[in-house]
């Protein structure tokens, strides 16, 4: 049985009618359904919905910047390998190797960091 024909079966025989009254009085929840206000229900989805999509719209700009950024300074580190002797072959084996190099130690050094809180909070939590 559905929500809705339990409603009208319960509304419409007294002594059930009675009986779930004083179990929802007894129980101290709310007896009436909550409702919402009509309309504003897609409003707000939508008014979400839109935030989202300006979110990740504003991240995936700041990606595609860093991304880019990352290129030029790759592309400018070789071209000074290159004028300072280096072949560019050289230079480009060296640069992304390098780069990665700088960001696992980065990413690890975050790690760490935010380990070493992470323990401080709870030595200080627990002491």
């Amino acid at each position: 049985m559905n929500p809705a024909d339990f409603q009208s079966f319960a509304a419409s025989d007294p002594t059930l009618r009675d009986f779930l009254n004083q179990t929802g009085r007894d129980s101290g929840l709310p007896i009436e359904p909550k409702t919402f206000v009509t309309g504003l229900e897609p409003l707000a989805m939508w008014a979400c919905y839109v935030l989202f999509r300006w979110s990740k719209m504003m991240l995936d700009a700041k990606q595609r910047q860093l991304e880019m950024d990352t290129v030029r300074q790759q592309t400018q580190l070789i071209r000074e390998l290159v004028d300072e002797g280096w072949s560019r072959e050289q230079a480009e084996a060296l640069v992304p190797a390098l780069l990665d190099g700088l960001m696992a130690r980065q990413k690890d050094e975050a790690f760490q960091s935010a380990l070493q809180k992470a323990l401080a909070s709870v030595g200080h939590l627990g002491g």
